[in-house]
């Protein structure tokens, strides 16, 4: 059910719904919520919806961030992105939806991080909020990056090849294992 949702989801995505404002970053961040959900079903884990709902904001603003990134290049206010719709001006919306749903995202995890069925999963959840910090530090590092021109049109592409954000990563992992085992 989940793999025939996805695909008709993306079938919706590819033949009209990327070329609606907004509406193209929207069913993104879902896209990748969804296959979130069926690695949940294949690995038969009972997703929580903190994490849902995490995946959801987290994405929007990705999204949202790789939709800045390609209007912050180019160089005709009026020049739309091919096949998408969106001009130069339309950053001063997509600037702040941006960046509050990673906010959005962020409060999410605190909120889990104070949840009671946290404290059945890590041994020290309390190291969590570090892990919270550093994810802070980390896309509001992406959004500034974005803001300068200097994000690739891919955040994917741009966490991969940047080393600061492959160390935050890693020590974003890190810190999460040790409140799980810790």
């Amino acid at each position: 059910g989940i793999f025939l949702l996805y695909l008709l989801i993306t079938t919706l995505y590819s033949l009209r719904l990327k070329q609606i404002i907004l509406l193209d970053i929207i069913v993104l961040s879902v896209l990748y919520t969804v296959r979130i959900l069926a690695g949940g079903v294949v690995a038969n884990i009972e997703l929580s919806y903190s994490l849902l709902a995490f995946s959801v904001l987290i994405f929007l603003s990705l999204a949202t961030v790789k939709r800045c990134a390609e209007l912050v290049s180019k160089s005709d206010e009026n020049n739309s992105i091919v096949g998408r719709g969106y001009i130069k001006a339309d950053l001063d919306i997509l600037w702040p939806l941006g960046i509050s749903t990673y906010i959005g995202a962020i409060i999410v995890f605190g909120l889990y991080i104070n949840a009671p069925e946290t404290i059945v999963y890590y041994r020290t959840p309390a190291l969590l909020w570090l892990a919270q910090l550093l994810m802070v530090y980390l896309i509001g590092n992406l959004w500034m990056m974005t803001k300068r021109g200097l994000m690739h049109d891919d955040p994917i592409v741009f966490f991969i090849q940047d080393k600061k954000s492959l160390i935050l990563l890693a020590l974003i992992i890190y810190i999460i294992l040790l409140a799980r085992y810790i």
